[in-house]
């Protein structure tokens, strides 16, 4: 279950998107993480009973960190969670 720490999380990176601020606030991210790798559990298992295949919920989670090479936002973080499959 996704609680309101992992949405405050959310808005506190949309609203400080720096690489400092991250790394002060990493023990928040690895929490909000967690959660949103346990929602991802629970909908995978109710997929795979409809007839999909089981997933790890791991390999469904886009990674938070952004590449900015070529981009001309510099902002190191993506400002949300992803699941995709």
């Amino acid at each position: 279950m996704i609680t309101g720490s992992t949405v405050s999380f959310i808005r506190a990176l949309k609203a400080n998107n720096t690489r400092e601020w991250f790394e002060d606030h990493k023990h928040e991210y690895h929490h909000a993480y967690g959660e949103v790798i346990g929602f991802t559990a629970e909908l995978l298992r109710v997929v795979s009973s409809i007839g999909e295949s089981a997933l790890d919920p791991k390999s469904c989670i886009m990674r938070i960190c952004r590449d900015v090479r070529f981009s001309r936002d510099k902002s190191p973080c993506k400002t949300g969670f992803f699941c995709v499959h």
